[in-house]
């Protein structure tokens, strides 16, 4: 079948699924007691086709397929097949369908599930919407709307009554002010091509980039160039949640105005497979041309610049770090899941940050990787909030022995999560240290050694967690509920995933030349000393520290308390930077002065800004940017 014809039954199929959502919940409030009904014929019928004929692209993806369509004069939508394109969205619809078969004994009971199957599908069907997209404009409108979608999925509990309600709204206002402020850069980023290169075609634009901009802007073109990727690497970084505008999937305990808030599902949902990509997919996309080491043609002027990658590198550090604090720290379930999620997600962006082929390589491979461990864990911890209905950890003890299938699989979840040899997220981290080792962009090597000691931290503060839940005295204040049969089965088929690839990585060995075509379309010959290992120094240390580290945790927490490090918890030091932790490390006060008071400012200021619904928001993102693309772009397609 061809590709594009199957590239645009993808695209729909999530839309047509958000429609049949709308239809199915009038019949079955009619005819039908049950929630699960309309979420089974959802799974059936859209998100396991949807995950079908991705599979089925991965036959068309080296063709390189492009389509048009004339949208405006002389401004075209394109959409395009490659292997960016077509990976992303099998990670988005394979990762999906997951999640939905997940959220359906998750959100039973729940009276707004119309309202999660409808955003949900929308979100997922705005992501390919982008990244299927050739036309700069369009992959910026697929996003947003996701991003969208994403708004009322965290206002999905907004209707409680009282301070969680208002809670709840606050983390919808805060998630679309800070993606705002990603789509205004972006946006930015877009004009200044549309100025200096006359077209917004991705296809166009990489045979432009090696050429001297039409229009130079900032003196030369080196500058040009460099103003375009500040603005798109921000933009990026910022609508990915990455420091320091990470507060909207993450706060502390006293602010409590973030994913925390949501249902699990739909938090691993937003990090992991969807919004939490588009900086990603964004990057990745820009990649080829960022990263030229090239000359530009009939100058000697070179086109490569290392800012855009030292920022990112540095951005994914902060992040990881602020992720660790929040682990370290939280008692809640559901943001110590956000913070393990969005750890992964930082840690994926380092491969880029190290601007060479090897990094682009492991950014695609640890982004499928570590987003099915990444859900793995989370459906350990939901099975356990939907069995005692709590997030609270801290009064959560002893269930290895009420669920020994629970124990199994958490065990098996850490295992994967941390990068445990021989499962696949070891051979992904191990590329991305390597790209880091051999990476010519400055600090590189500082960055490699940082995220080896946050990867090693991360073990212990994870593991901890999970001992936590698993051991100890069970708590008499909650009434135990079985553990469902789907949310074992989903887990099941993501620990498979990881588990599965690890497998066929020990068999032919990562360095394999080969190995690449698929993600890269050519052979790459890595260089490795040894099939699997990238490197006998800095493999060696995480392949014999990360179990130890690992087993001491679980030695010290056997207990399901951790009494020996009950000195450390009672020091006066300790629970200072405690209180700064729960105040959300202050960073909520930073941003509400810098960000939110001057928004606050600007809608009572603005007549037409006045209006309090997402829907007067959006109104004026879309003409903002209407507007701003008018005057920066001059014509072309």
């Amino acid at each position: 079948m061809n590709g594009i014809a199957l590239a645009w039954v993808t695209i729909l199929l999530p839309f047509i699924g958000a429609i049949l959502a709308l239809g199915l919940s009038q019949i079955e409030d009619r005819y039908v007691a049950e929630g699960k009904t309309r979420s089974w014929i959802l799974v059936i019928v859209i998100l396991i086709p949807t995950s079908i004929i991705s599979l089925l692209l991965i036959w068309q993806m080296h063709l390189h397929q492009n389509q048009y369509f004339l949208w405006l004069p002389n401004i075209y939508l394109g959409i395009h097949i490659n292997e960016l394109s077509v990976g992303f969205t099998c990670l988005i619809n394979a990762l999906s369908a997951f999640l939905g078969l997940y959220s359906i004994n998750y959100l039973s009971g729940d009276r707004n599930q119309t309202k999660y199957w409808f955003f949900f599908l929308i979100t997922q069907g705005g992501m390919l919407f982008a990244i299927f997209s050739n036309n700069l404009l369009w992959m910026f409108s697929g996003f947003a709307i996701a991003s969208l979608g994403g708004f009322f999925l965290i206002s999905h509990w907004s209707n409680k009554s009282g301070e969680e309600g208002k809670k709840v709204g606050k983390a919808a206002i805060r998630f679309f002010i800070f993606n705002f402020i990603g789509d205004i850069l972006l946006i930015i980023g877009i004009g200044l091509i549309g100025k200096a290169y006359d077209t917004l075609t991705y296809e166009r634009l990489m045979i432009a980039w090696m050429r001297p901009p039409n229009t130079i802007i900032g003196g030369t073109s080196t500058n040009t160039r460099l103003l375009i990727e500040i603005f798109i690497v921000l933009g990026a970084l910022i609508k990915s949640a990455q420091f320091p505008l990470l507060l909207w999937p993450l706060s502390g305990e006293e602010i409590d105005s973030d994913l925390a808030k949501t249902p699990l599902p739909i938090s691993s949902f937003l990090i992991s497979v969807t919004l939490g990509n588009i900086g990603l997919y964004i990057i990745c996309a820009f990649f080829p041309m960022f990263s030229n080491k090239g000359l530009e043609v009939h100058f000697e002027t070179e086109l490569f610049n290392s800012a855009p990658f030292m920022i990112i590198g540095w951005t994914a550090i902060a992040t990881m770090v602020t992720c660790l604090v929040v682990i370290f720290s939280s008692k809640n379930i559901n943001r110590i899941m956000t913070g393990t999620s969005l750890f992964q997600l930082s840690l994926t962006f380092l491969g880029l940050s190290a601007a060479n082929e090897l990094g682009y390589l492991a950014t695609y491979y640890h982004l499928i990787l570590g987003s099915a461990a990444s859900i793995a864990l989370t459906i350990i911890f939901g099975m356990v909030i939907k069995s005692l209905r709590t997030k609270q950890i801290s009064r959560i003890g002893g269930l290895g022995k009420q669920f020994p299938i629970l124990q199994i699989f958490g065990f098996i979840a850490i295992l994967s999560y941390v990068g445990m040899f021989p499962f696949s997220t070891y051979f992904s981290r191990d590329m991305i240290f390597e790209s880091l080792r051999t990476s010519l962009v400055p600090s590189s090597m500082a960055l490699m050694i940082l995220a080896m000691i946050a990867t090693i931290v991360l073990v212990f503060a994870v593991g901890k967690s999970l001992m936590k839940i698993l051991f100890g005295g069970v708590n008499e204040e909650y009434t135990i509920r079985p553990i469902d049969i789907l949310s074992m089965i989903s887990e099941g088929l993501v620990l498979l995933w990881s588990c599965f690839a690890g497998f066929i990585l020990i068999i032919i060995g990562t360095s394999s030349p080969g190995f690449f075509k698929l993600f890269l379309n050519k052979n790459l010959d890595l260089g490795y000393d040894f099939p699997i290992f990238g490197n006998w120094v800095i493999s060696m240390i995480m392949l014999v520290i990360v179990p130890l580290v690992l087993a001491g945790t679980f030695f010290a927490y056997r207990d399901g308390i951790g009494k020996i490090f009950t000195p450390i918890r009672n020091f006066r030091g300790t629970k200072m930077v405690k209180s700064v932790i729960e105040q959300g490390l202050y960073l909520e006060k930073i941003n509400n002065y810098l960000i939110l008071k001057p928004f606050k400012f600007l809608s009572n200021y603005f007549t037409w800004t006045r209006l309090k619904a997402p829907a007067g928001i959006i109104l004026w993102a879309v003409l903002f940017f209407v507007i701003l693309v008018s005057i920066l772009f001059r014509g072309g397609i």
